[in-house]
């Protein structure tokens, strides 16, 4: 035992190797989670650091003290070279660096190495060196050269360029990845700071050097995390672009049910008063709490109404595990489908409303055609007959050109909006209501002049046709209807006046929603799809359409457009 000095001191050495060695070993298994080999790695480089250093200190005899010192400085210059790897591999940031970035990296450790196994032939990494005895023991005395100020400050500039790089990556996060870099961050400027006092000899335990007992304090800190947070599991992979900017609600739960993180479009999707982070999910979002309550399988896929169900989400809930099959929490999607919805609504009740209104002169096209081919008709019921065939004709190609005037205000987003002429306008719709106007016996009554309005003539003729072609199928016997226009707080607000039974309320809610009809108006094509173009034209030209009515005193259709101004 004459080569070795052992104190009770060394079992802090001792630990640092054996929680160095844990770590190794819990990394390795976690392959291949990011950043899992690069550590593993790192831990070796520290267990060879610590190895290398407990062997040099106890040892008497300087021929083993610079094989062991050979050993130490292994670990310590590929340490900083490793942290600095596992840092940007972690955070995400290796993308900035190719494999001839990683090779140039490693020159500076690579040459100083060179220097420290030829330590006895040259004198750049120590000027002297030599066995001195200092409270008993017998230490390895040196004096520093240019090879290790170079060496050291190289690390230095790998482990805080490292540090410097995690800290950004931990202003990106939040909750329980915050939690979990912030103490690795604390732990990273201990060590720095003990072996910068051990090289400038403010340290208060020499001789000992109490960087690679500091590493106690890591491999503590490191196997906690991995132990109870599983800190490798949590990847920052892109956070504030991905998270925060995706265009879906992202909520993330712990086992416990509180909330660990969300994005902003959750946020909004919740409309939580308070700060939702940190708080149960039953207090914030509790329709969604009772959904993974009654549940218990792993995976939910269902939709959901929250709040004053305007909206419509699709909610997918699954379980994010550990390499261990253990549920470390729970992540819920929520991908607004209200649109989607109301699109696959409207087209069921299209396909009825189209159905309907084709079935009426399909129907008369049928049975008047096979009255015509049963031959021996007079010469009145033949003309009858193809009158009828004519008008069910026209119906149709009306009901087919209003289907294709719909589609294409739903694809068009840029017309070009310019000052309507509404006097050519209404000269246009009552030429073509011409023949309803003749069989209806209907009176319209209209201004000379019209204020000046913003628009696309060809969609505000569209307006004009329905909402007066409707006043003369549902006025009175006769139809007397009036045309008129008014200014509004920089709008026009044009009307249809009829004489007809008025609407009540209910009735008047129901207009202009696309392809809903009154339900005892069903003899009459209107109040259908042509109130919904009226709708999804005005919703192209910044406009509106509405009603205004009473029983028993008629119904005054309106619509409005912003003001011209030259």
């Amino acid at each position: 035992m004459g080569l070795w000095q052992f104190n009770y001191y060394s079992v802090f050495y001792i630990a640092a190797i054996i929680l160095s060695l844990i770590s190794v070993y819990r990394s390795y298994k976690m392959q291949p989670v990011r950043g899992a080999r690069e550590f593993s790695f790192l831990s070796i480089s520290i267990s060879i650091w610590c190895i290398g250093y407990l062997l040099n200190f106890y040892n008497t005899e300087l021929y083993f003290k610079l094989l062991f010192f050979r050993i130490e400085y292994l670990g310590i210059l590929s340490a900083g070279y490793f942290w600095f790897i596992f840092i940007i591999t972690y955070t995400n940031y290796e993308t900035l660096l190719n494999r001839k970035s990683f090779i140039l990296l490693g020159i500076i450790p690579f040459i100083s190495y060179i220097l420290v196994l030829t330590v006895t032939q040259n004198h750049y990494f120590y000027h002297t060196y030599g066995l001195s005895k200092i409270n008993g023991l017998t230490v390895f005395r040196k004096e520093y050269a240019i090879g290790f100020y170079a060496a050291t400050a190289y690390n230095y500039l790998l482990v805080i360029t490292g540090t410097l790089i995690l800290l950004h990556a931990v202003q990106q996060m939040s909750g329980k990845q915050r939690n979990q870099m912030i103490p690795i961050f604390i732990l990273t400027v201990i060590i720095l700071l003990s072996n910068l006092c051990y090289i400038i000899k403010i340290n208060p335990f020499f001789p000992y050097d109490i960087t690679p007992v500091s590493f106690v304090i890591l491999g503590i800190g490191f196997n906690i995390l991995n132990f109870q947070y599983d800190f490798l599991d949590v990847v920052p992979t892109a956070y504030n672009q991905v998270f925060r900017n995706v265009k879906s609600g992202i909520i993330i739960i712990d086992q416990r049910g509180f909330i660990i993180e969300l994005n902003p479009y959750a946020e909004e999707i919740i409309s939580y008063s308070g700060k939702a982070l940190g708080k149960p999910l039953s207090n914030v979002f509790p329709e969604c709490a009772e959904l993974l309550k009654n549940s218990s399988v792993e995976e939910i896929k269902t939709e959901l109404q929250p709040g004053n169900k305007l909206k419509t989400f699709s909610i997918n809930v699954s379980s994010i595990k550990n390499r261990n099959g253990k549920t470390l929490s729970k992540i819920i999607m929520l991908y607004d489908i209200t649109d989607l919805k109301n699109a696959l609504d409207d087209l069921d009740t299209f396909a009825h409303t189209v159905a309907h209104d084709l079935k009426t002169p399909l129907c008369s096209l049928i049975g008047f055609s096979e009255i015509l081919e049963s031959g021996d008709l007079s010469d009145e019921l033949k003309a009858e007959s193809l009158n009828i065939i004519k008008t069910s004709s026209i119906k149709m190609i009306q009901i087919v050109n209003g289907i294709l005037l719909l589609a294409g205000f739903r694809r068009e987003k840029n017309i070009q909006v310019h000052k309507i002429n509404t006097k050519s306008i209404i000269k246009n719709s009552l030429s073509r209501l011409d023949k309803l106007i003749s069989e209806k016996g209907g009176v319209i009554r209209s201004p000379e002049e019209w204020p000046a309005a913003a628009g696309y003539e060809p969609w505000v003729e569209e307006i004009w046709v329905n909402y007066i072609s409707n006043a003369l199928k549902y006025s009175g016997v006769p139809p007397e209807i009036s045309l008129g226009a008014d200014k509004e707080n920089g709008y026009v607000k044009f009307w249809v006046k009829d004489n007809g039974n008025g609407l009540c309320i209910e009735d008047q809610q129901k207009l202009f929603k696309e392809f809903d009809r009154l339900a005892y108006r069903n003899d009459e094509a209107g109040y259908g799809l042509g109130l919904s173009i009226v709708k999804r034209i005005l919703l192209n030209l910044n406009g509106n359409a509405g009603v205004e009515s009473t029983i028993g005193k008629g119904s005054k259709f309106f619509f409005t457009l912003p003001s011209y101004t030259d």
